[in-house]
């Protein structure tokens, strides 16, 4: 079961916010047979005026993966999440995988605190992508459940340390 910080239904406008939002900046993206027979649209693009990653599916936002500013060339990855409507299609895992990807094209260091991320870049190779571990934050990982069997809420944490 995927779990977080933040419930996804707690407030009842989150997802209504959520889903009207577009959304500049691409990354990347991909068609993903994953729906059944229609093809979707997926694409990753970089807010930087909300400091995350959002992925995008024939056009709605998904999910996001949050980014704090530590200092220059050093980002934070507090938080992951996806909307229930979405689960279980392994849009997490895109979308942190578009996100280091582009963080390393920028020349930039991830210093991963969502549990979710932390066991991608433990599990992925992303070639040129200087990542800052900090061991509390691997230990939490090991121990979290961030698999995406079930909608929901990837990230789990404090961010703070």
């Amino acid at each position: 079961m995927i779990r977080g910080c933040r419930a996804w239904g707690r407030a009842a406008d989150a997802r209504a916010a959520l889903a009207e939002h577009r959304a500049p900046a691409y990354v990347g993206g991909t068609k993903s047979p994953r729906r059944g027979p229609a093809m979707s649209d997926v694409e990753v693009v970089r807010n930087d005026a909300k400091e995350r990653y959002e992925i995008t599916v024939d056009g709605d936002i998904a999910g996001f993966a949050e980014f704090v500013f530590a200092s220059p060339g050093r980002f934070i990855f507090p938080h992951t999440e996806i909307d229930p409507a979405y689960g279980g299609r392994g849009l997490g895992t895109t979308l942190v995988g578009e996100a280091m990807a582009d963080m390393a094209r920028r020349g930039d260091t991830v210093i991963p605190v969502c549990p979710f991320v932390v066991k991608y870049l433990k599990e992925h190779e992303v070639p040129g992508l200087k990542i800052e571990w900090r061991p509390r934050d691997v230990e939490v990982a090991e121990h979290a459940p961030t698999d995406e069997k079930h909608p929901g809420d990837e990230g789990v944490g404090d961010w703070r340390g």
